[in-house]
């Protein structure tokens, strides 16, 4: 009977295990785009100090925030329409305690108030141009 053969020794270095991903594996990480990053593209094209760009930027963030909560709609045409709808109060029914398992749990019903909720709608012409 012959003796096995031993493998060569590999010289290559095994490659390193990668960190679990922290998302799902097939939806791939959207880059975002900053306030920051926005700023500094506003310096550029104006001319004008990160400082200065940043303030302008934040101003007109402000300008639109504050229209917002008066509960009016803002619209950047082109690009987005912020608009407010106001929701009624309704009653829900609490079933986390029969989700868990819990013999006997009593089902909790509770009322929602009345609020409003700001819904951001991105421009048809924006959407055929992406």
């Amino acid at each position: 009977m012959k003796p096995m053969k031993q493998p060569a020794p590999t010289t290559q270095p095994q490659p390193a295990k990668t960190p679990p991903k922290k998302y799902h594996p097939r939806i791939a990480k959207k880059p975002t785009l900053s306030r920051h990053q926005i700023a500094a593209d506003l310096a550029v094209a104006l001319g004008l100090s990160a400082h200065k760009a940043r303030y302008v930027l934040d101003t007109v963030l402000q300008a639109i925030k504050a229209r917002v909560r008066a509960g009016h709609d803002v619209e950047l045409r082109g690009l987005v329409k912020f608009s407010v709808r106001n929701v009624k109060a309704r009653e829900r029914i609490d079933m986390v305690d029969v989700k868990a398992g819990l013999k006997g749990a009593a089902v909790r019903r509770f009322t929602v108030p009345a609020h409003a909720v700001v819904k951001a709608t991105a421009s048809p012409r924006f959407l055929g141009e992406v």
